[in-house]
């Protein structure tokens, strides 16, 4: 189901409900940080309303403890996974206003982040799946960070794969763009004579 996600992006619904209910969480989200859905990213949530989700992306996101935690101890490396313990004591979490004022309304406690990507090679940004368990579970322990780093590596190259097939996808609409303007006739064919792009003149 993870490489149906990597042809298919509707199905990482799916991957991510499998992922909750195999680490006994109660949400999760998969996001890119720098590219927005509007431009290509990714952000697809399980276990997370649409409204809660709008919250965070137009108020709580610039408070968000773990991820400033995060950037201050280098944690962005991709491969890495971290717990909220990992990042800071529970105590400091529960103080701050981003959990007073938005975590325990959504019933998120703990957090286990997998790093999928750092947004340093090109043409990924930085992409993190977050695994969310309430206020009534146990928290997140070493026995769910090594699960976690057992579906990393497959969760990144499937990320991955979507982004390429896009950019792919982007280079072949430039391609139709500049070929239906070129006056002769112009058609590009697989090796089994299968038509994959024409121009104008060519299908005249």
């Amino acid at each position: 189901e993870i490489y149906e996600a990597a042809l298919a992006p509707s199905r990482w619904t799916v991957v991510l409900e499998r992922l909750v209910a195999r680490f006994k969480g109660r949400a999760a989200a998969l996001r890119t940080f720098e590219a927005v859905p509007e431009t290509g990213g990714l952000w697809i949530t399980h276990g997370i309303g649409r409204q809660p989700r709008d919250e965070f992306a137009r108020y709580f996101h610039t408070g968000n403890v773990w991820e400033a935690r995060a950037n201050a101890l280098g944690a962005f490396r991709p491969g890495a996974v971290v717990t909220s313990d990992m990042l800071l004591p529970h105590r400091e979490l529960q103080a701050s206003e981003f959990y007073r004022d938005f975590l325990p309304a959504n019933d998120i406690q703990d957090l286990l982040g997998l790093v999928l990507h750092d947004g340093r090679t090109a043409p990924m940004p930085r992409t993190v799946l977050s695994i969310f368990r309430g206020h009534r579970q146990a928290r997140f322990g070493e026995a769910d960070v090594s699960l976690a780093r057992e579906y990393l590596p497959h969760l990144a190259r499937a990320v991955e794969m979507n982004f390429r097939l896009a950019e792919l996808r982007r280079l072949e609409a430039i391609n139709r763009v500049a070929l239906t303007g070129f006056a002769p006739g112009f058609a590009c064919f697989r090796r089994d004579g299968t038509l994959l792009v024409a121009n104008r003149a060519a299908e005249a």
